[in-house]
């Protein structure tokens, strides 16, 4: 079977041919990269993409196939990794979660319970004014490359505690911590601000290698 597919999401427009046991037969790539903006763009490459799919279909009587964003990222590591029945720890845009195959479907075993991890980077990196030009992550990284220790004067005692019996988490805690960490304080360097949230680095995510908690999970699906 051969499919040609269609990614409209974001800011972007993809289209690509390949067949069912994954190899690309066209990737053409013509690419027009648009001035940094305040914000990522959704409806205009979503209407384009399915004004064309549905276009395509009627005119060369071929099925539509809808495929969930978050499926498609997993199936095409699966592909490329070859990985057979793998827990996934999916960290994409707006979304922080824990899946796994269950019952003929994927299912969340957890995710967070309120913005995701690239949501407080975003609005961290707002906050200290860095810049989006290519992305708010890579600017925050950027800070961080003329330290070469881990330094403890600004680590608030944040409440960061992490939803564990669930492979649940919250980001919402350590951007209010930042939040309350700058507010009236204009001596804290953005660099310095930025080490923080790296040394809180392995608390934004749960540990999917918790077997014992993530197999109770598993045998509670119905």
């Amino acid at each position: 079977m051969i499919a040609l597919g269609f990614e409209g999401s974001a800011n972007k427009i993809g289209v690509g041919i390949v067949t069912l046991d994954g190899t690309i037969l066209s990737n053409p790539r013509h690419t027009y990269i648009t001035p940094p903006g305040q914000g990522p763009g959704m409806g205009a490459p979503l209407q384009v993409s399915a004004i064309v799919v549905r276009m395509l279909s009627l005119l060369w009587k071929k099925p539509i196939v809808a495929v969930n964003h978050c499926v498609a990222h997993i199936e095409m590591g699966r592909i490329v990794t070859g990985a057979v029945d793998p827990v996934v720890l999916y960290v994409s845009g707006g979304n922080t979660q824990v899946i796994a195959y269950s019952e003929g479907k994927y299912r969340i075993f957890g995710e967070t319970i309120d913005i995701a991890v690239g949501n407080c980077l975003d609005r961290f990196a707002r906050v200290l004014t860095l810049s989006n030009d290519p992305s708010p992550g890579y600017n925050i990284e950027q800070c961080l490359r003329s330290l070469c220790e881990v330094y403890n004067e600004y680590m608030p005692n944040w409440d960061l505690e992490n939803y564990n019996a669930l492979l649940c988490l919250t980001y919402s805690k350590l951007l209010d911590g930042f939040l309350k960490t700058l507010d009236g304080n204009s001596e804290i360097d953005a660099t310095e601000l930025c080490l923080v949230i790296a040394n809180y680095g392995p608390s934004y995510f749960p540990a999917p290698s918790d077997h014992e908690t993530f197999q109770k999970n598993l045998d509670g699906i119905p």
